[in-house]
Order: structure tokens, then C-alpha cells, then sequence
């Protein structure tokens, strides 16, 4: 019955201990009755208890290692998802300010380029023909002006550095009295001057048609 049923086991080593603890010591009673199945199957749950209680605290410190990493990457993403929508409205916003100055110089491109030739025969006209000259002359200049603005509001929206635009708005277009005074007076000297200047406005726009179309560079010689 001791080594089929537990409790009776139990019952007998209990009796087997109250009559040894008034003969022998307990060390000896004590290595007696943990020769016992029960003693063994204890001893055992007591070691796979503590297997259990060390896999369990592992457990535990590696699900709080994951749940760290979750939320790390769950913040790299916000980050990630708030940085890329940045960079799409600023590429929206220099899509539309490249949109409209493009719109706004082909415009202007165009306006100057009929202005001018529209103008031609009538420049001719002594005299008369140079008020036409001035008068598309300041709107060449006032052309000049918004281009540059245009081009420092591009540079604006994509961080780069503006251009000094009072070196264009700043020009003064003489008035028709005083270029005829002008030429009047020295009339050689300011032939000598526009020459010069259409000379090397020539050459810059030369140099800038060879760097466009290298193999027609002769042409433009």
C-alpha cells in the first residue's frame, strides 16, 4: 500500500518517524524518510518549480526587450511617414513656384519678343522713332526687372542665393530730350559706346550659342 497509494505511503513514513525521533538523531530520521518517493517527487517539483520561475523571468525580460524594439520602430516610422511628408509639400511648393515663373517668363518671352519687332519700323522714323525706342526700351527694362524678381523667387523657394536686382531695376531710361542733346553733342562718341556695347553683348551671345551647339560654333563666328 506504502508504494501504491501516497497517502498511505505518507501515513507510514510518519509513523516511521515518530518512533525514530526518540532513538536517533534527526539528521538521521531526516535521511531516512528523504530516501522516500514523496521526498523525491518534492525534491523534484521543488527543482522543476525553479527551472520554471527562471524560464518564466526570462521570458518576461525578453518580452520587454520586444516590446522596446516595437516601440522604437513604431517611432522610427512616425518619424520616417513625418519627414517624408515634409519633403513632399516642399516639393509641391517649388513645383508650383517653378509652375508660375515659368508661366510668367515664357509670357513676358513672348510680349517682349512682338513689342520689339513691332517695333522696328517705326524706331526708324527720325526723331519720332526715338520715343518708340525709349518707350520700348523702359519696358525692356521693366521685363528685366521682373525676370530677376522671378529668378530671386525661385532662389528664395529653393534656398539658394538671391541675385542683387537694383542692378537692373535701378536703371534709368533717358528721356527723348535727353538723347537727342546726347547725340548732339557728341554724337561720334556715343555711336563708339552703343557699338561697343552691341559688340560685346555679340560676343557674350556667341560664346553662349557655342556652348549650346558645339559643332555649328562657326557659325556664330
Amino acid at each position: 500500500m506504502t508504494l501504491a497509494n501516497d497517502q498511505v505511503h505518507g501515513a507510514g513514513y510518519r509513523v516511521i518517524e515518530g518512533l525514530l525521533a526518540s532513538t536517533v538523531s534527526n539528521a538521521t530520521v531526516a535521511q531516512v524518510l528523504g530516501r522516500s518517493s514523496n521526498a523525491a517527487r518534492q525534491r523534484d517539483a521543488a527543482v522543476a518549480t525553479d527551472k520554471l520561475m527562471r524560464e518564466k523571468e526570462i521570458l518576461v525580460a525578453s518580452s520587454k526587450a520586444l516590446q522596446a524594439r516595437e516601440l522604437a520602430l513604431v517611432k522610427s516610422i512616425e518619424q520616417a511617414e513625418a519627414a517624408n511628408g515634409a519633403l513632399k509639400r516642399t516639393a509641391q511648393v517649388r513645383a508650383g513656384a517653378v509652375m508660375k515663373a515659368s508661366k510668367r517668363l515664357a509670357l513676358r518671352a513672348v510680349t517682349n519678343a512682338a513689342r520689339n519687332v513691332s517695333s522696328v519700323f517705326a524706331e526708324a522714323i527720325p526723331v519720332v522713332g526715338t520715343g518708340i525706342m525709349l518707350g520700348v526700351t523702359a519696358w525692356d527694362v521693366i521685363d528685366a526687372c521682373d525676370t530677376i524678381k522671378d529668378i530671386n523667387e525661385l532662389s528664395s523657394v529653393f534656398e539658394h542665393p538671391q541675385e542683387d536686382s537694383s542692378k537692373v531695376c535701378g536703371i534709368k531710361v533717358p528721356t527723348q530730350q535727353e538723347v537727342l542733346s546726347g547725340v548732339r553733342g557728341n554724337a561720334k562718341a556715343v555711336y563708339q559706346s552703343a557699338s561697343y556695347a552691341l559688340g560685346s553683348s555679340q560676343k557674350t551671345e556667341n560664346k553662349a550659342l557655342q556652348g549650346r551647339f558645339p559643332k555649328s560654333s562657326s557659325t556664330f563666328s
